[in-house]
């Protein structure tokens, strides 16, 4: 009996906690991230504002766990895509599709990564995990290309540093642009300077 009450607690809190992302979210497309306030959340959510302070310490923490919650598809269907079978080029590829087209489809929400209030200390260290955490991961599928002869050898972290910060600025350009190119035009630019380079055929450097 103890355990059931114990799990219908842990199910309420989930579906509350889900509910309260939702509320921040519409907030932030309504009002922005200077607009975000416990109290505003709280109406949106239709619950009283003391409520929302059993669930979240702050307005940092709230917005902390709904970014989290955000994020936690895409990274759910990238660690598909760095578990399936297909080839290391693929992969990279795949990532780049469902990194673009995911951030293309929350724009409104995930656009508060170009807000400088975005830069607190809690968010950027939980930046710099998410960060690192799929560095290593792509730092595998080069290290997979290299052995499998798809790539030639070089530092697989550093070039997966290089391949994951070149993915955020192109997101970063697509999130600030009012009407961005066609995602697939972006996709392939990407794909084309990093797998190709810039410099003509012949050229020396």
């Amino acid at each position: 009996m103890v355990q059931l009450r114990e799990e219908r607690k842990s199910k309420w809190n989930s579906l509350m906690k889900e509910g309260l992302h939702q509320a921040v979210a519409k907030v932030l497309a309504e009002q922005g991230l200077a607009g975000l306030t416990m109290e505003r959340v709280a109406k949106e959510a239709g619950i009283a504002k003391g409520t929302l302070y059993l669930y979240f310490e702050d307005k940092d923490e709230l917005l902390q766990s709904a970014v989290q919650s955000s994020m936690e598809p895409l990274e759910q269907e990238l660690d598909k895509v760095l578990d399936s079978e297909l080839a290391p080029d693929q992969k990279l590829e795949a990532i780049v599709k469902k990194s673009l087209g995911y951030f293309d489809a929350h724009r409104n929400f995930l656009r508060i990564f170009l807000n400088p209030e975005f830069s607190r200390p809690r968010m950027k260290q939980q930046g710099r995990d998410r960060h690192r955490r799929l560095v290593g991961k792509v730092a595998r599928v080069f290290k997979e290309g290299v052995h499998g002869g798809y790539f030639r050898p070089f530092p697989e972290v550093k070039a997966s540093g290089i391949f994951v910060m070149g993915c955020v600025a192109v997101i970063q350009a697509r999130l600030w642009e009012e009407t961005p190119p066609a995602l697939a035009d972006d996709v392939q630019l990407f794909l084309d300077i990093f797998f190709q380079g810039i410099a003509r055929e012949g050229v020396k450097r």
